[in-house]
């Protein structure tokens, strides 16, 4: 089980082939939950700012029309269960209880929180047989979504990643609302674009 936010299963090696020349085995050194929670928020704060940088030379109602620009403040939850999960939703989640932990964070006028829940805090996660996106969604309760990343431990939560996925949502959520568009008058279909 991988638990991110509560517990390190990680074990140091002594320097035995196949093991790191610092002296830590795959897939994640050892950290204390506030650390991790630290380095989450910072790849979050990367994908974001990312994103919201990466359209800014998008005229202001495509720019606005965007799934992260539009919702006008999402609530990220990383879920720790065999994988790190981040959710971006707009459903309104109630106040941390216990031992939640939220943190807010703010770019461009666009304010998020993360929220961070590992089997300690949601058992659900911890009994998954596969932590399918789908499956993670359904134990958090959560329907409507802005994006859903699978990060790996350890090396996928460098800034360099997580600007590679800000760059790939903002391309993505663009692309499809240009497909939402219709072609030959210019004006947007009426309704909702298809997020």
């Amino acid at each position: 089980m991988y638990v991110v936010f509560r517990y390190a299963e990680q074990k140091l090696v002594d320097g035995a082939p196949g093991g790191h020349s610092w002296g830590v085995s795959d897939p994640v050194a050892p950290v204390r939950p506030e650390a991790m929670r630290e380095l989450v928020r910072e790849y979050v704060r990367a994908v974001h700012t990312t994103y919201l940088d990466h359209v800014a030379h998008l005229p202001p109602a495509v720019r606005g029309a965007l799934p992260l620009v539009a919702a006008g403040g999402v609530t990220v939850v990383a879920a720790a269960a065999r994988r790190l999960h981040l959710v971006a939703t707009t459903d309104r989640l109630p106040a941390p209880d216990g031992p939640e932990v939220e943190v807010a964070d703010e770019h461009r006028g666009i304010a998020w929180t993360v929220r961070f829940f590992d089997p300690s805090v949601l058992p659900g996660l911890g009994v998954l047989a596969d932590d399918g996106p789908h499956d993670v969604r359904r134990v958090l309760g959560i329907a409507d979504t802005v994006y859903h990343l699978t990060v790996a431990g350890g090396g996928g939560l460098t800034g360099h990643h997580a600007q590679h996925s800000g760059v790939a949502l903002a391309n993505q959520h663009a692309k499809a609302l240009r497909a939402w568009e219709t072609p030959r008058c210019g004006r947007r279909r009426l309704g909702h674009p298809p997020w």
